[in-house]
Formats: C-alpha cells, sequence, structure tokens
C-alpha cells in the first residue's frame, strides 16, 4: 500500500510540475509580448518607476514579472532597466552631441548626473562626455 501511495504522489507530482511549466510558458509568452509594447513606447525612461508598477503596466503579478525577469532575461529588473536606459542616452548622444548630458540623463530616467556618468561607464566602459567626443569627431569625418 505504501508503494502504491508513493507512486501515485510521484505521478501526481510529475502532472503538476507539467502543468505548471506549461503555464508558465504561456505567462512568459503574455510578458514577452507585453515588454516588447513598453519597450516600444519608451516607458523604460519614466523614472522612479518600481518592478511593482512596471508589472501592472503589464497585467501581470510583481512576482511573475520578477521570476520572468530572472529566469527569461536572466538578469534583474533593475539591471535590464539600465542597460535600456543607457543604450537609449547612447543613441541620443550619437544623434545629437551638443545636447547637455544632464538633460539626456533626465531624458533617459535617470535623475542625477554623477549616476548618470557611473553607470554609463560601468556598461560601455567610458563616460559619456568620453562618449560624446567619440560621435563628434565621426561626425566630423562625414
Amino acid at each position: 500500500m505504501k508503494k502504491l501511495l508513493f507512486g501515485f504522489l510521484q505521478a501526481l507530482m510529475r502532472f503538476n510540475s507539467a502543468v505548471s511549466a506549461s503555464n508558465q510558458k504561456g505567462v512568459d509568452k503574455k510578458i514577452t509580448k507585453a515588454l516588447q509594447g513598453w519597450i516600444a513606447d519608451k516607458k523604460f525612461c519614466i523614472p522612479d518607476q518600481t518592478l511593482s508598477e512596471v508589472a501592472e503596466d503589464l497585467d501581470v503579478s510583481p512576482n511573475a514579472f520578477s521570476y520572468y525577469c530572472v529566469t527569461v532575461l536572466k538578469e534583474r529588473f533593475t539591471s535590464f532597466r539600465k542597460k535600456l536606459r543607457l543604450a537609449e542616452a547612447r543613441a541620443i548622444i550619437e544623434r545629437n552631441p551638443d545636447e547637455k548630458l544632464i538633460n539626456v540623463a533626465y531624458m533617459v530616467g535617470i535623475q542625477d548626473k554623477c549616476n548618470f556618468r557611473r553607470q554609463f561607464y560601468e556598461v560601455y566602459g567610458m563616460t559619456p562626455g568620453e562618449w560624446r567626443e567619440k560621435c563628434r569627431k565621426k561626425n566630423a569625418e562625414k
């Protein structure tokens, strides 16, 4: 009887695991689609937005969104958002190297120039000012 009960419990656990994995794939697809729209709308530039607020905007639970970030994006939400912001900042500087760097920081949702400089350097290995000079030289060569 114990073996039969144990076998039944194992089968039930495998079934629940398969159902959970299937449900998670559906949730992941929903989040991916919603996140693509969120990125296209450049909502990552909204300052002081929490993971919970973004999850609400994506119409998923904060736990589901956090899990998605860790398992699918392979990073925490804050790191993901930071990279999006800095990529946008880099593009803005490239398009308009004469724009004040503090304005660029504000445009991408970073409210502190020192923090902007530090984060930009962490991701790209150069300061925003160095990137701007590189862009100016590139534009002058054209």
